[in-house]
């Protein structure tokens, strides 16, 4: 009996203390806290962006009748097969309408596509237009939606600075609307090219560490303001998941290629035409930045050729902006408006300064890869089939449709150097519209290739062109 009552005190003095404990224990910690005020400020802040941004993200399941591609995070360990396949990525609204724009890798292939809201309703889309190049693509609904959606604002990625804070939102392992938050790693980032998507080129990258994800594809990294500041698409990971770098397309180089996009129209890259290799360890300035591209070699009849550019200069500037790499010099050629006449400067191998003036073409796939093959070799195979040659350009027809997104019928593919439609101002990517026989004659809306040799079929004398970029110009007689 001792024992027991000595256990019961024992168990009583505890219970006691408990109570005790549980009466003194400190009160919640106020967000008035003056130590932790900017904790909490800094909490609200994300509530209240996400609020505002997470109707603007969707999550995307596309299914395609036969596996083309691997798992959305291009991680390159899937093989082709002939299954079914189904994928799962992210992507943000742009207009009220409903458009949406992701990563072209992440419905490549595909033949249906479903799009499911923030608030759980889904909807069917079709593909409005691709590319490859730049991995992105443009959605809009299969059926007129039922209401307006929020769309989201594009950032000027410009201004983006290292150590920002920025969130990525989007749908990693089909978990909608996950949000990730972390600083902005690095810009300016280029990366090389998949073998298995040799075409994408991916320069002016942001990276960030918020955590990436496969599902984050073609989700919006926002900044503080809610804006769009890039696009998700791809990580450096042993393991597939997050390790803290992630890479999304900067907005400043989306913005030109969602007209084309949105357009339905293919994207138009700029193009100089030159085989590019950065500087040797012994050209380089140890003193100061590095500065400059060497032109290993100059693809004939090409813009650059045409202007007078050679084998072996350096460049140094283009359109007034230094260059440093070779990839950041593809990046700025290809955003120049095709047509565009920018200054190049550059030095000779011999140590010269001069600066040209280059009128800059479109770049073809088809010629870009021929010229890989031998730069310096002239195109001077036959016209190819649905192409018309005449005083030294080749001129192809657009489809109607395409006739009419782009504004034109016709359109320049090449260019011979010294030829009469190389003085004139041609160049690759000219849509041509109109034409006259001479200042006596009535103006043609050109509407067919068929039309175009009928128009000069016997022609001697010259004749006038008209495009958009051009104006109208005198193409003289090349005999």
């Amino acid at each position: 009996m001792p024992q027991l009552c000595r256990a019961l005190t024992l168990v009583c003095a505890l219970c006691g203390a408990f109570a005790g404990a549980t009466r003194a224990a400190e009160p919640p910690i106020s967000e008035n806290d003056p130590e932790l005020q900017t904790a909490f400020a800094l909490q609200r802040a994300y509530q209240k962006i996400v609020k505002r941004v997470a109707p603007c993200v969707v999550n995307l399941s596309a299914y395609s009748k036969v596996d083309q591609s691997g798992d959305d995070f291009h991680s390159g360990d899937m093989p082709f097969s002939q299954a079914p396949r189904s994928s799962n990525g992210s992507g943000v609204v742009i207009d009220e309408d409903g458009a949406i724009l992701t990563n072209e890798h992440v419905i490549h292939g595909a033949d249906n596509i479903t799009v499911v809201l923030n608030d759980g309703s889904r909807y069917s889309a079709r593909l409005v237009s691709s590319d490859i190049r730049s991995d992105l693509a443009v959605l809009k609904p299969l059926k007129p939606l039922a209401r307006k959606l929020a769309a989201a604002v594009l950032a000027d990625s410009d201004q983006v600075e290292t150590g920002q804070i920025v969130l990525a939102i989007g749908n990693p392992f089909q978990l909608q609307n996950t949000l990730t938050v972390g600083v902005v790693s690095a810009k300016a980032r280029s990366m090389p090219n998949e073998p298995r998507r040799s075409e994408t080129f991916y320069a002016n990258l942001i990276q960030t560490d918020a955590a990436i994800n496969p599902g984050n594809s073609g989700g919006p990294l926002f900044n503080l303001k809610g804006e769009v500041v890039g696009i998700n698409t791809f990580i450096f990971s042993v393991t597939k998941h997050s390790e803290g770098f992630g890479f999304a397309i900067s907005s400043n180089d989306i913005k030109p290629r969602l007209e084309f996009l949105k357009a339905g129209r293919p994207v138009e890259y700029g193009w100089l035409g030159v085989v590019l290799e950065d500087l040797p360890t012994d050209d380089l300035n140890a003193a100061g930045p590095v500065l400059g591209v060497r032109v290993g070699d100059v693809i004939t009849d090409m813009p650059a050729h045409r202007a007078g550019m050679r084998r072996g200069a350096v460049i140094l500037a283009y359109d007034g902006q230094p260059v440093s790499t070779k990839e950041d010099l593809i990046a700025a050629v290809g955003r120049t408006p095709v047509g565009k006449v920018v200054k190049i400067k550059q030095r000779s191998d011999t140590g010269e300064a001069s600066e040209l003036s280059v009128r800059i073409g479109m770049r073809f796939v088809e010629r870009v890869n021929q010229s890989r093959l031998d730069p310096a070799r002239p195109v001077s195979e036959p016209p190819r089939e649905g192409e018309f040659a005449w005083r030294g350009m080749r001129v192809r027809e657009l489809s109607p449709d395409d006739a009419r997104k782009a504004g034109g019928a016709l359109r320049v593919v090449l260019v011979k150097k010294g030829s009469p439609a190389d003085r004139a101002g041609f160049y690759e990517g000219a849509l041509l519209d109109e034409f006259q026989r001479d200042s006596k004659t009535a103006l043609v809306a050109l509407t067919s290739l068929a039309q175009l040799k009928g128009l000069v079929e016997e022609l001697r004398g010259p004749a006038f062109l008209h495009s958009s970029v051009l104006g109208y110009v005198q193409v003289e007689n090349d005999e």
